[in-house]
């Protein structure tokens, strides 16, 4: 990633919040990411936000899980290239702006908008309504796939 993609995911990101507020959680990424180029965002911008944003809400919001340090990137050929957060400039860049905005408390149903988007979130979801006596650090963690 080059240092001006960066530059304009920091520069693009509060306004992809400010359109994720606006979701009424009824269009999928692909149209999230079209509102998101409708809006001015850059698309390659676009898919970094909607792949990151709601995983990095998810984690800060419920920091009781057991989250997993890596995750893994589909590439061309099929295959599952392992990354780390830690190592990834763009998810460190959202992961910071999505602390600033939690510090603000917007309102819940914003930040549901934004973090419902998540796999995690929807898994999570299910193994706690299936299992209410669940505690969050009981539950094992698997590696979350992203595709760009």
């Amino acid at each position: 990633m080059t240092s001006k993609f960066l530059e304009d995911l920091k520069y693009y990101l509060p306004k992809g919040i400010k359109l994720l507020e606006s979701d009424p959680l009824l269009f999928s990424d692909e149209q999230a990411i079209i509102l998101f180029i409708e809006s001015g965002i850059p698309k390659d911008i676009a898919v970094e936000i909607i792949l990151f944003l709601p995983i990095a809400c998810m984690r800060q919001k419920f920091p009781g899980f057991k989250w997993l340090d890596t995750y893994y990137e589909l590439n061309d050929e099929n295959k599952h290239i392992e990354h780390r957060y830690a190592d990834t400039p763009s998810f460190q860049i959202i992961w910071d702006e999505t602390e600033k905005y939690l510090k603000t408390s917007p309102e819940y149903d914003n930040v549901f908008k934004i973090f419902g988007r998540s796999a995690e979130f929807n898994m999570l979801n299910d193994i706690l309504l299936k299992n209410p006596e669940a505690k969050p650090e009981e539950i094992i963690m698997s590696n979350t796939i992203v595709m760009r």
